[in-house]
């Protein structure tokens, strides 16, 4: 009797953990989240599940979650992976935290209503296709720490109106601002980074403006004009 009480008990606690809205795995005493089983609405990812850390949200773990309207990731991860939020089309606003240094290839393809990202400062790369066809999204602030946009990173985001690019960043990919059409203020805070193949095609609107006293700048850059402002403007 004592063995089938403690087999019963055993039991609940597991189906408690498929309570919990999330499947995952764990190693070295972390959490991966692996894939997301709630309601949807408004979801908070928890920073401990069992009692250990929350560190990833894994490759696909929210794909196509259309259910879901905003995510606030804990400051406990570290990545997001691939395809991680791929194709959730009722997502309208994320937060990262700063914790957060990776965030994988198209992490937010197709969430086409999403209007707000939060990115904390220590992400260093944009990668392929991570914003691509988020046609809601308006703005963005690229943060501090990139060095790099990989290609197709902002393509077809037709919503887009203005961008912000920190002096870090040396490199930009083929196709990355790719049709565009609403992009009409790009802000390099930075020297000129270099540039892949069609940058900005189909992005027509576009202007590029660039502080003074930054240097590799000419007439136009990737097909579109410049023009120089003041940090105030």
């Amino acid at each position: 009797m004592k063995h089938i009480a403690i087999f019963c008990l055993l039991l609940a606690l597991a189906t408690a953990v498929q309570g919990q809205d999330y499947t995952y795995t764990t190693n070295n005493g972390t959490i991966t989240i692996t894939g997301y089983t709630g309601r949807g609405g408004e979801v908070v990812v928890p920073d401990t599940i069992g009692g250990l850390p929350v560190t990833s949200i894994g490759n696909k773990s929210f794909d196509e979650c259309t259910n879901v309207t905003s995510v606030t990731v804990p400051n406990t991860a570290t990545n997001i992976g691939g395809c991680a939020f791929k194709s959730c089309t009722g997502l309208k606003t994320l937060t990262i935290p700063s914790s957060v240094t990776d965030i994988g290839a198209g992490a937010f393809i197709g969430c086409t209503s999403l209007k707000s990202v939060a990115i904390g400062t220590n992400v260093t790369h944009i990668r392929y296709c991570v914003f691509t066809s988020c046609s809601n999204l308006k703005s963005l602030t690229v943060p501090n720490g990139v060095t790099n946009i990989e290609k197709n990173a902002f393509s077809c985001c037709f919503g887009l109106e203005s961008v912000t690019i920190p002096n870090k960043v040396t490199s930009i990919g083929d196709v990355a601002f790719q049709a565009c059409p609403s992009l009409s203020e790009v802000h390099f805070q930075g020297h000129a980074p270099s540039l892949g193949s069609e940058v900005f095609k189909g992005s027509t609107n576009a202007v590029i403006y660039y502080l003074p006293g930054t240097k590799g700048w000419t007439e136009t850059f990737g097909g579109r004009p410049t023009k120089e402002y003041s940090p105030k403007e």
